[in-house]
């Protein structure tokens, strides 16, 4: 799966790290987007103490369990996953080259 990473060269592995962390930013730009779109009009349920911890708790599992956001939320967190994942490739790759 990372093995594009195996024959590249220093500059390569640092340019392909850089890409990375801006799919990173992006993604998570678009997680905190769609985190606050489920969370949208709940903070008024932290008026009450006890009772709008479980009332602000309850509609937020409902919101995210929605299609449209849960779908778009688990996509991206995947994602999310994979570059950060392919990013610890590359900085072990570059570790390893420096080594040499």
């Amino acid at each position: 799966m990372f093995e594009k990473y195996n024959d590249m060269s220093l500059e390569d592995l640092n340019n392909s790290l850089e890409k990375q962390k801006q799919k990173q930013e992006v993604l998570t730009k678009e997680e905190n987007f769609y985190e606050k779109k489920a969370r949208k009009n709940l903070y008024f349920w932290f008026i009450l103490p006890v009772f709008g911890l479980f009332a602000y708790y309850f509609h937020l599992t409902r919101r995210k369990s929605k299609p449209e956001i849960f779908e778009k939320l688990h996509e991206i967190k995947n994602n999310l996953g994979f570059v950060e994942l392919e990013m610890m490739i590359i900085k072990t790759k570059i570790e390893n080259y420096k080594e040499k």
